[in-house]
């Protein structure tokens, strides 16, 4: 079967490369983010047995009125440690009454915005702000942050923060977005140094690298549109879904790419090829199987951010899989012995005191030894 998809993928290597990147270009733009339509409200992955989620049916149920009061509010305070001066207090004001104009944000409800309430000790002054949104949606992130640049400036020098459910939400939201992108950096760039040093040939490690990023573009774009197409996927997964593609993606491309540069320094590369492809194809997707299995193993939760990320991840994996069988033996097909440019690709494998054969025949002498050990 390996030797029959090497075969196909030889002959058709410009059209499947072609078509990976042309797919993932289309979704990198067309494809919705887990940012837009992703779930980070925990309460909507509950199961409707809980408590909790039986308590707020209930009290729509027997409190419809309360559909007409603020979906969330924000709480903006004020802090001077010395003591409230009267400019702090003009200060709350005129932030008071630029909340109730029309210049401030749409989704503000003007008669659920408070005066200013100072504490008993005069270093704190706070003001409740109602929106007629739930904290988790858009406008209401969009609103806080036209509230706090208004006021940084306005008031830069003043000690003013935003907090309350729309405050709290909006952070949580930005603190995802951030740890996705940090996330997908730091992975790809130890990727690369990774198979910079493994390689020590630009081609050898971009080939890889395209590879897993098209799969997870592609991915990621899939899982876009399953989000909004009404599934609940966790916005957290798109940082799980760039660890695991870009971990187990670089694993199988080193396992095809070092095998192929073993047997391409002996055959000719379609021999070559067919031969990589038949000898670890099974051994990827044994271990991509394993992994699928896994995953989908979490669908049983009861809790549906848990079920829904073992659907994702599995799907990631599979789409990994899918590419590490079709794009990358493509790319090497097109590449051929370039691919380890500018490195000579050695006919005889390499001997001396720190080559990998003299440690194998060091284990292999003192394999009771190392086992203990």
């Amino acid at each position: 079967m390996f030797s029959l998809l090497a075969r196909f993928v030889s002959k058709y290597a410009i059209l499947i490369t072609l078509f990976w990147v042309a797919l993932a270009v289309a979704f990198l733009f067309l494809a919705p983010t887990l940012r837009e339509v992703g779930v980070t409200e925990e309460s909507q992955f509950l199961p409707q047995s809980t408590e909790s989620t039986f308590a707020r049916e209930l009290l729509k149920e027997k409190f419809p009125a309360a559909a007409e009061a603020p979906k969330t509010t924000a709480i903006l305070v004020m802090y001077n440690e010395r003591g409230l001066t009267e400019q702090n207090m003009q200060e709350a004001k005129a932030i008071h009454d630029w909340l109730v104009s029309d210049a401030a944000p749409e989704v503000i409800i003007q008669e659920e915005v408070s005066s200013p309430l100072e504490s008993s000790d005069q270093t704190t002054t706070l003001m409740t702000i109602g929106l007629s949104v739930s904290s988790a949606d858009e406008p209401a992130k969009q609103a806080i942050k036209q509230i706090r640049e208004y006021i940084r400036s306005e008031y830069p020098d003043a000690r003013i923060y935003i907090t309350g459910d729309a405050g709290i939400f909006s952070d949580l939201f930005r603190s995802v977005d951030q740890t996705i992108d940090r996330t997908t950096l730091v992975t790809i760039i130890l990727v690369i140094v990774l198979l910079l040093l493994i390689y020590r040939s630009p081609v050898a490690s971009l080939v890889p690298l395209i590879t897993i990023g098209c799969s997870y573009l592609v991915a990621r774009g899939i899982i876009g549109y399953i989000a909004q197409s009404g599934v609940n996927v966790p916005t957290l997964a798109d940082a799980y879904l760039v660890v695991i593609i870009f971990g187990m993606g670089t694993d199988y491309c080193l396992f095809i790419v070092s095998r192929f540069r073993e047997e391409i320094a002996r055959k000719g590369r379609e021999e070559a090829e067919t031969y990589t492809l038949r000898s670890m194809g099974p051994v990827i997707v044994a271990s991509a199987t394993t992994t699928i299995v896994a995953f989908l193993c979490l669908m049983i939760s009861r809790f549906g951010m848990t079920r829904t990320m073992g659907l994702v991840l599995a799907l990631g994996v599979a789409i990994t899989l899918i590419a590490g069988l079709t794009l990358m033996p493509a790319l090497m097909s097109l590449f051929g012995r370039r691919l380890f440019w500018p490195a000579k690709v050695a006919r005889e494998r390499q001997q001396g005191r720190f080559s990998w054969m003299s440690i194998g025949q060091l284990i292999v002498k003192h394999a009771v030894v190392v086992a203990l050990v």
